[in-house]
């Protein structure tokens, strides 16, 4: 059995890890603008209402947020930002498998690397939980469904990265039958 020793900068990723996860909780729970609008459209969709008065992404998007629609709101939003959390989680690990371990071998300049992106990508962060959008959603569906892609799993691949483009582009279409 192989045994897992905490060095120091194992120990510096899971307090870092900590804190983000309990700010994304603290952040879902006082904030959450855009994910009370797509709750409200998943609720409306499951009683046969018109759900896009306020919305303006797939019925798709509001079937799939369907579960969520039946907790308390503040429930909901803390659910997803976890989900949000576990997204985010899951880029850095595709950027590290796709992107940085190929191309910065070094490990010293990928350190500067992650932490340079994750500074600049820091705010995006804040704004996305804060607000309860779907970027990074999306966002991880496009890099998931290419990862997939690259790894022969075309039927996988393709569906992730058609339910990111149907999540969002998908309204656009209609969008003249809404004026």
């Amino acid at each position: 059995m192989k045994k897992y020793r905490l060095n120091y900068q194992s120990a510096v990723y899971v307090f870092l890890f900590a804190i983000f996860f309990i700010y994304a909780i603290f952040k879902a729970y006082t904030g959450g603008n855009d994910i009370n609008i797509y709750l409200r459209a998943s609720q409306r969709l499951l009683n046969n209402e018109n759900l896009y008065p306020n919305y303006l992404y797939s019925p798709l998007f509001a079937l799939i947020l369907s579960p969520l629609s039946f907790l308390n709101s503040y429930s909901a939003r803390i659910l997803w930002a976890l989900v949000n959390f576990s997204v985010v989680f899951r880029l850095w690990q595709l950027l590290n498998l796709i992107i940085i371990k190929k191309y910065i071998p070094e490990k010293r300049k990928r350190l500067y690397f992650l932490s340079g992106l994750f500074f600049i990508s820091a705010g995006f962060l804040n704004h996305n939980l804060i607000l309860g959008q779907i970027t990074i959603i999306i966002l991880w569906l496009t890099a998931e469904g290419l990862y997939q892609l690259f790894n022969n799993k075309d039927f996988l691949g393709s569906g992730l990265i058609a339910l990111g483009i149907n999540i969002k582009i998908l309204p656009l279409i209609f969008l003249f039958y809404l004026f």
